[in-house]
């Protein structure tokens, strides 16, 4: 049965749910609060991983779009310059065929370059000029001897500039077409467009050198009318899509055509090339990209990068990548807000669902509490500090005390307890409203209603009750322990007194077997004696009258009689070990050790043994009896390691189970340890008497000696591997080793 403060605590977890509010207690349900909060973090970790996922492949899915988009756009722009850069380019070259112009040009070198003499071809050729300009809407006609002298030009067109009579030069040198740009701003962009005129096939003309061409013929475009419309117009309206067309000039890269971002009338946009944005550097490299870059404002864009052949130009298309992302924008907020939402609403539900479970948990845990305090076999009373008033009691509680709650009402705690009691508990109640802890328990006298004094024992502890300190009391009553106490009592002491009588009665009966070994002993030596002497008389008289066989047996009975005496002295011996006192001493072992050690060197002059001994402790014991078991010992390992060249045998000092041993260890001839429990019997031998002689007596008596010094003894061997014998004194000092200047040696 568990004791009152054993009880107390065992109560103590279960009064707190009767007192202490359902929500926002410390220490109640922990479990269930921590898998409340698992369960909400991977709800959470779910929602986070679904949505990161969800969102990332959205924006896959964006840029992938956007890719399709901006590139076909790239790819449609592109084809329209490159079309319309081919189709004018055939235009002019086919300008340059015309047979106005070689007419002119053969009529201006046939003259001898005097242009009276072919006024007729170039008026004829004046009109053609027109003509074309009207049909192919260029800006301007031209067309120019090898040394870049104008013939003729249409009726709208300006001198010829610098700029454009360098071009002309170019081509008369090279043979070769070029498309070319001038201006300063988009609105004054022209592109020219100029071609060699050369001979007709299997004519000379008037060249020097059929490989000189006759002329050139240039023509010019207004670009703000005719390319940078296809450029610039937008299939889908955007606010921030552009197609700009972009070319290097020396260390600089030329935004020339219109752009969104830029006033009207505003000159070309000039980057020096390793500040230029990447866009237009890549598109100028020829090669074909898309991706985020930043564009000519340093606004992040989505853009896609082309090279357009026959001029070295680079074509870039953009939009702001805040305008392409701007649904998906839309749409990753509106989903995390989503999510937010169901976490917030999921952590409602669960948090609304601790509270509910935790509700009918702590109303279970009540009642539980109620049936456990109502079945309890000790009675326990709920007491409030400062008043000592009784505020709760259990059914054991009536039971014992007797009075009913009106009585209660009017009474204290200490009303219950004898006079003599009050002054000490009233101590205790505010030593232990004070400090706390459970007090030790007291034991006592409580008053019943009808007076009586039972006998109890006390515990009291302080228990908060939400932020109420209340004094828990369990008194249990002791009346049927006391009397259980006193009857065990008088049984102990009836016992202690049969204990002595049979103690007495063991004594005398061990005397009484000692002294009849003892007589026995002494009563058969004198047979032994007669055994002995008639045999050696009947041998020496009659020697020449007996047989070999009759000698033989004659040896036998002495034999056996000196063996029996020898049985009859190791008897004798076991017997005075029982009956002779401790005589204790304190005492080196080595010394006993060495005595015993020089006398079986002595008896065994003719073997060679290896003697090993440690320094061994100084202890406790009678010498006469502990230098027995040494001589036991050791002589048994002397005689055991005969077949051994040489022997060797080991005294130290180990320590087994925490505990000091001796040991003595040999090389011999070993045992079985399935025969150790016959060790250390009276006349119990495991080895034939023929291989090694002895009485089964010397380990018997170790044991006896050893046991009186409070001590224990015994063996390890293996057969034919050598045996070890370990004993330990009752001696609870720890004596210091005995010093000695030899350990050991060869003998």
């Amino acid at each position: 049965m568990k004791s009152p403060h054993e009880t107390m605590h065992s109560f103590l977890p279960k009064i707190r749910p009767l007192t202490q509010g359902v929500i926002g207690r410390p220490g109640i349900h922990a479990r269930e609060s921590v898998a409340y909060i698992l369960a909400f973090t991977l709800v959470l970790v779910t929602v986070g991983v679904f949505l990161r996922w969800h969102i990332s492949s959205s924006y896959q899915e964006e840029m992938a779009y956007w890719r399709e988009r901006q590139t076909s756009v790239a790819d449609n722009r592109t084809h329209r310059v490159l079309d319309w850069l081919t189709d004018h380019q055939a235009d002019a070259q086919l300008f340059a065929t015309h047979p106005s112009v070689r007419h002119a040009l053969r009529a201006y070198y046939d003259a001898g370059q005097l242009p009276g003499r072919s006024a007729g071809a170039l008026r004829e050729l004046a009109a053609s000029i027109d003509e074309i300009e009207r049909l192919y809407s260029y800006t301007r006609v031209y067309v120019l001897d090898r040394d870049v002298h104008v013939l003729a030009r249409s009726s709208r067109s300006l001198p010829l500039s610098p700029v454009l009579t360098e071009i002309c030069r170019k081509v008369a040198e090279t043979g070769s077409s070029r498309i070319d740009l001038t201006g300063k701003t988009p609105d004054e962009t022209l592109i020219s467009i100029g071609v060699a005129v050369v001979p007709e096939p299997g004519t000379l003309g008037a060249s020097p050198t059929p490989a000189q061409p006759l002329g050139v013929a240039l023509v010019v475009f207004d670009a703000a009318h005719t390319l940078f419309p296809l450029v610039t117009q937008e299939g889908v309206p955007t606010r921030t899509g552009e197609t700009v067309l972009v070319r290097r000039e020396g260390n600089d890269i030329v935004f020339f055509s219109p752009l969104r971002h830029v006033p009207a009338g505003s000159q070309y946009l000039r980057f020096p090339l390793p500040s230029a944005p990447v866009a237009a550097r890549l598109a100028l490299e020829g090669l074909v990209t898309f991706a985020e870059y930043n564009d000519y404002r340093g606004v992040p864009a989505l853009a896609a990068t082309r090279h357009i052949p026959l001029t070295g130009w680079g074509l870039v298309r953009k939009i702001d990548r805040a305008e392409a992302m701007e649904d998906f924008r839309r749409m990753a907020i509106g989903e995390g807000l989503t999510a937010g939402f169901l976490i917030i609403l999921l952590g409602a539900l669960l948090l609304f669902h601790r509270r509910d479970l935790m509700t009918r948990v702590v109303k279970k845990e009540e009642e539980k509490f109620r049936a456990l305090l109502e079945s309890a076999p000790d009675a326990i009373y709920l007491i409030e500090p400062s008043t000592l008033r009784i505020l709760r009691r259990n059914r054991r509680a009536v039971e014992m005390d007797g009075y009913s709650e009106e009585d209660l009402a009017r009474m204290t705690a200490i009303d219950l307890y004898p006079p003599e009691d009050q002054a000490s508990l009233r101590i205790r109640f505010e030593w232990g409203s004070e400090t706390g802890p459970a007090l030790p328990i007291h034991t006592l006298h409580h008053r019943r209603k009808d007076g009586e004094l039972v006998p109890v024992e006390e515990s009291q502890t302080l228990v908060d009750a939400g932020g109420e300190r209340l004094v828990l009391s369990i008194v249990r009553d002791i009346t049927d322990r006391n009397r259980a106490e006193e009857e065990i009592q008088n049984l102990n002491e009836r016992l202690e007194q049969r204990v002595t009588e049979r103690t007495a009665e063991l004594e005398d009966a061990n005397k009484e077997l000692e002294a009849f070994a003892y007589s026995v002993s002494h009563e058969l030596r004198a047979p032994l004696r007669h055994l002995d002497g008639f045999s050696k008389l009947l041998v020496e008289g009659h020697h020449a009258e007996l047989s070999p066989d009759a000698l033989e047996y004659v040896a036998t009975i002495r034999r056996s009689a000196l063996r029996m005496g020898r049985l009859i002295d190791d008897l004798l011996n076991v017997a005075r070990v029982g009956r002779k006192p401790l005589s204790m001493q304190v005492t080196g072992l080595n010394s006993l050790v060495e005595e015993v050690k020089a006398a079986l060197n002595y008896e065994n002059a003719d073997r060679l043994i290896e003697w090993k001994v440690e320094t061994l402790p100084f202890v406790e014991c009678d010498p006469a009896l502990m230098k027995q078991v040494f001589a036991n010992l050791l002589s048994n390992a002397v005689k055991f390691t005969r077949p051994r060249k040489p022997a060797v045998i080991e005294v130290g000092v180990t320590y087994q189970d925490g505990a000091r041993a001796v040991f003595v260890r040999d090389n011999g001839v070993g045992f079985s340890m399935k025969y150790a429990h016959k060790l250390f019997g009276v006349f119990q031998r495991l080895h034939r008497s023929e291989d090694f002689e002895g009485t089964g007596v010397g380990l018997a008596t170790v044991e006896r000696i050893i046991h009186k010094h409070r001590g224990r003894v015994w063996a390890q061997a293996e057969l034919d591997k050598g045996a070890t014998f370990y004993f330990t004194l009752g001696s609870s000092d720890e004596p210091q080793p005995e010093k000695r200047a030899d350990s050991g040696g060869n003998t």
